[in-house]
Formats: C-alpha cells, structure tokens, sequence
C-alpha cells in the first residue's frame, strides 16, 4: 500500500510539473524573443535540480523501509504484551513481563538509532548537494 502510495503521490507531482511548464510556455510566448534563448547558467540549474530530486527520492525510499521496519517491530513488540495474558502463575507472568520490557526498549534503542543514521545521511547529503 505504501508502494501505491508514494507512486501516486510521485505521479501527481509529475503532472503538476508538466502542467507549470507549459503554463510558463504559454506565459513566455506572447512575450517576443523571451523563449529563443536559455538564460545564462540554465543547464547548471536544471542538473542541480536533477540531483536534487534524486536526493530527495532516494531518502523517500530509505525513510520508507524504515518505516515498515518500525511497524513490523512495533507489531511484535505488541503481540509480546497480549502473551502476558497467557501466563499461568505470578512467576511466569514476571518472567513474560521482563521479556516484554526488554524487547520493548530494544525496540526503542532500535528506531532511535535508525532516525538518527536517517537524519545524518540526509544531512551529509544536502551538505554534498550544497558544495
């Protein structure tokens, strides 16, 4: 679902592109000798803003594999507490409840260290981008 999602949201932003440069065609050609030559520094514009884009697709994706990782373990993390309603004494109530608290911060430990590898490469990123 999230698949069909980001390719939606993907196509969406494409036509809104197309349609912005043929509006700014429309606009510049009634204006005379506006569309016959690129302004000075176009082509270094246009590749920035090629990279730019492939920047922001890769972390989309990257961000979208972190997610589903997060998900899928917070899922876990939830069927580990409705176990500790099987537990037949107070021992072993104890004993699921320890499991359940340290899955639960290993979970933590988990996201947090991929949100922060996450913000580091986006930042090294838009860092490369800008030199």
């Amino acid at each position: 679902m999230n698949g069909q999602v980001f390719e939606s949201f993907c196509k969406a932003g494409e036509s809104a592109l197309q349609m912005q440069r043929e509006l700014f065609r429309t606009w510049t050609g009634c204006v005379p000798g506006a569309a016959s030559a690129p302004p000075p520094g176009a082509a270094q514009v246009q590749a920035f803003q090629k990279k730019w884009a492939d920047a922001v697709g890769e972390l989309l994706r990257k961000q979208q594999g972190l997610l589903e990782g997060q998900f899928t373990a917070g899922l876990k993390v939830l069927e580990a507490a409705l176990g500790l309603t099987a537990a037949k004494d107070p021992d072993d109530f104890r004993a699921r409840l320890l499991d359940y608290g340290k899955k639960s911060c290993e979970c933590l430990h988990q996201t947090a260290e991929a949100q922060i590898q996450a913000f580091q490469a986006a930042a090294a990123k838009g860092v490369e981008l800008a030199a």
